[in-house]
């Protein structure tokens, strides 16, 4: 099951107001000026179409949510002190993403919804994060392992049949209909051991080098990629067993984690990994 962690959300306060009043009051007028349509369509009715050649009309409302990540984070790291004191950037971009008409989405090309549902999941969790300030670490949301996965807290229209979980989305959607192992690297679930936020909004236009990106940012991170060479034991992230059977499909898991390694790592990946162990996990919220 795809899951993700918490602490890729810790809290490095940066001030809003040391970035000048100007450029909030210059966000709240972008913001304001959103167009919201009407509620999404449901999940399994989200199937792949020819893509129209019109350009999307939330290209708009990404560009917002590059807005609120670019008051808000510094290198992965989120300031919850700003997003409290103004939670209205962050509250109207989530609620642009829940207005999308069925009709528009099914223009979209798979690029374009790749990147609606990465930019939802991460907005969605900072939302979520933003208004539990008692909440430490993702393993106290439930009882049940992987509670935080499992929990429907994403109201993407009446369509989808009720409330999405962070599990449907990055399995059903993101894993199984829309299938790029990348964008599982690009899921920042909150955790100090999970994939972090990054600087701007994915974009359907360019999503390849934007995935490509975060793949290497995950990959090229001692904490989720070691290899021992005297053992030949490749260490990875329980991210990737996670996701196994995505980063399976094309040549291996092993392969996929070489690809976006440096030259060196991946040639000592390519010829020393005898076996694969997966990582203990950090669930603290970042």
């Amino acid at each position: 099951m795809a899951m993700a962690s918490a602490r890729n959300l810790q809290v490095h306060a940066q001030p809003v107001a040391r970035r000048g009043w100007w450029l909030r009051a210059a966000l709240v007028v972008l913001l304001l000026g959103l167009t919201v349509a009407a509620g999404l369509a449901g999940r399994h009715r989200m199937r792949v179409q020819q893509p129209s050649a019109q350009a999307s009309t939330l290209r708009a409302d990404h560009a917002a949510w590059s807005l609120v990540l670019g008051i808000t984070t510094w290198k992965g790291s989120v300031d919850f002190r700003a997003l409290r004191h103004d939670p209205v950037l962050l509250d109207r971009y989530v609620a642009s993403l829940e207005a999308v008409p069925p009709t528009e989405y099914q223009r979209w090309s798979r690029q374009e919804r790749i990147a609606f549902w990465i930019n939802a999941y991460n907005a969605y969790v900072l939302q979520y994060l933003r208004d539990h300030p008692e909440l430490h670490n993702l393993r106290d949301v439930g009882a049940l392992p992987y509670a935080w996965f499992r929990q429907a807290f994403v109201p993407l229209g009446p369509g989808h049949g009720g409330p999405l979980s962070l599990g449907e989305i990055a399995d059903d959607i993101l894993g199984t209909e829309l299938g790029d192992p990348r964008a599982r690297l690009a899921l920042a679930f909150g955790a100090v051991d999970g994939p972090t936020l990054p600087g701007l909004a994915y974009d359907g236009q360019a999503l390849a080098s934007q995935l490509d990106d975060a793949a290497r940012r995950f990959v090229r991170d001692p904490r989720h990629v070691r290899l021992d060479g005297l053992s030949g034991t490749l260490h990875l992230s329980p991210v990737f067993k996670w996701g196994r059977s995505e980063f399976e499909r094309d040549q291996g898991l092993v392969n996929f984690v070489a690809r976006y390694a440096t030259d060196a790592d991946a040639v000592a990946i390519l010829n020393g990994t005898q076996h694969i162990v997966f990582s203990d996990f950090d669930w603290s919220v970042r």
